[in-house]
């Protein structure tokens, strides 16, 4: 036998690739894949080692080095974790089809992404006292898994237990601050759930789906309700929304059937059209029409600000937004809550001076014309993730813009989006810009331009670099081919 250097799985001699994690790599000794794993301090007898040197264990289930638990070697069906483990290798367990009660340590602080995932006859969990992070997808799809008691810990990480079919209570003592997106989505059988004062956010999706949940009580300390959290609970009765929450954000109860009663406080300055949206039991959905009034609207386009708030939300049933809507308003801060795409159209900000930030969701995709033109204040600026089109002049005359960037799905960028933009020292054009249009950076004579592309695009105009036109052009300082960023590069 010899030993995956990934995963550690048992594999015979003569196969070249792990059948477990699809690896190559091989230790002829368990002493050899824990060395290359941890270290040559990993190579003596791991039941001599300290802090554990007096505590028994076994062996052949467990390879242990310290208090770090590397493997988990059996097919139990009761597993207790040694008393003495403070951390789980992410990789520890493999094969648990067979595992149907699971003992954790009171020490471990953090159960790994993936770690119990799939675990299809897992039934009881003892979880740990110390309990800090169960992260993305640890118990994912363990589909006999009936009921979740924690004394404490702080978050719950996304999908950690999506589509745990058989799960019917969950009980959290204290300690929780977030419920991640889709945390407990398609828990069709979840009936009951207690959750702790101090709990500040409830994620996208993350009771979608649990379509046996009549009633829930949220902490007053809860501030943000994600959109769908509680998407098609069907048997869902009553809510009330904790004070302190000031959004419904779209689809939150989506298709909840049954609802009947819904209790809002003052604090609540903004639903989503969509947030009640096939709430059949309601006889009257819930509404804030409070933001109307600063907002002239033509249906669903939000034709004209005529607010005088600095700090403006644009509602979420405006799903477009009308040219010059807010031009020359004296507005600071400008938060869009929206789920669908669309653009912001020609001169939109315009000669907005005192805007300084935008708070923008990744749907919208095209800046237009003129659309922050003269925006006097902006310092700073990253554009939506799915920003595809930024349009003649779009922030021309930004004369304090010191950096922006640019979405990697940007394809087009107009003439001279960015003229007179004197402040700003450099800008990275992604690969898949495929146009560019005249004298980009015109008056921007100290930029240095930075392109992935290793060579100008044929779809480019020939004079998309000059920043100064007349009888001798000059052009900014480009260069190509640079590496496209990594999100570790950005972490």
């Amino acid at each position: 036998m010899k030993y995956c250097l990934q995963c550690g799985a048992e594999c015979p001699d003569n196969i070249k690739k792990c059948e477990s994690c699809g690896n190559g790599a091989f230790a002829s000794t368990r002493e050899e894949y824990l060395a290359g794993k941890f270290g040559k301090a990993a190579q003596p007898t791991l039941a001599a080692q300290a802090p554990h040197a007096c505590e028994s264990y076994d062996e052949d289930l467990f390879d242990i080095v310290g208090t770090y638990l590397v493997l988990y070697k059996g097919d139990e069906k009761k597993v207790a974790v040694p008393t003495f483990v403070t951390e789980i290798d992410e990789d520890a367990f493999g094969d648990t089809s067979e595992m149907e009660e699971l003992i954790l340590p009171d020490g471990v602080k953090v159960l790994p992404e993936c770690i119990f995932a799939y675990s299809v006859n897992l039934k009881t969990v003892r979880f740990p006292s110390e309990l800090e992070r169960i992260e993305e997808s640890a118990f994912q799809e363990c589909t006999s898994l009936i009921s979740v008691n924690i004394e404490s810990v702080d978050e719950i990480g996304e999908f950690a237990f999506s589509e745990c079919k058989g799960l019917e209570s969950v009980k959290i003592a204290s300690g929780l601050k977030k419920i991640g997106e889709y945390a407990f989505d398609d828990c069709e059988n979840l009936k009951t759930v207690i959750l702790p004062d101090g709990l500040e956010e409830i994620g996208e999706h993350a009771f979608d789906g649990c379509t046996d949940l009549k009633e829930i009580r949220l902490p007053d300390s809860v501030k943000k309700i994600g959109p769908s959290a509680f998407e098609k609970c069907v048997s869902l009765e009553k809510i009330v929304i904790p004070k302190s929450v000031t959004l419904i954000d779209y689809d939150t109860f989506y298709e909840c059937k049954n609802l009947k009663t819904v209790v809002i406080h003052d604090g609540v300055k903004e639903i989503a059209a969509s947030a009640f949206e096939d709430c059949d039991s309601l006889t009257e959905k819930p509404c804030v029409t409070q933001a109307d009034t600063d907002f002239k609207m033509d249906g669903t386009t939000l034709e004209d600000y005529t607010g005088t708030a600095r700090d403006v939300t644009i509602p979420s049933y405006a799903d477009k937004i009308g040219d010059f809507a807010f031009e020359g308003y004296d507005i600071k801060t400008v938060t869009v809550r929206q789920g669908g795409s669309y653009d912001f159209p020609e001169g939109c900000f315009a000669n907005c001076k005192s805007l300084e930030k935008l708070y923008l969701p990744n749907t919208i995709w095209s800046f237009g014309e003129k659309c922050f033109e003269n925006c006097l204040s902006l310092v700073e600026f990253e554009c939506p993730a799915r920003l595809i089109f930024i349009y003649d002049w779009a922030f021309a005359g930004c004369k304090n813009l010191k950096s922006i960037t640019l979405s990697e799905d940007l394809a087009q960028i107009k003439d001279e989006a960015f003229k007179d933009c004197a402040s700003l020292e450099s800008i990275t054009i992604p690969e898949n810009v495929s146009k560019m249009g005249a004298n980009i950076f015109l008056g921007c004579e100290n930029i240095t331009v930075y392109c992935e592309a290793k060579q100008k695009p044929s779809g480019w105009n020939n004079n998309w670099d000059v920043y100064r036109t007349g009888l001798f052009k000059k052009r900014v300082k480009v260069v190509w081919g640079v590496e496209k960023k990594s999100d570790d590069d950005e972490d």
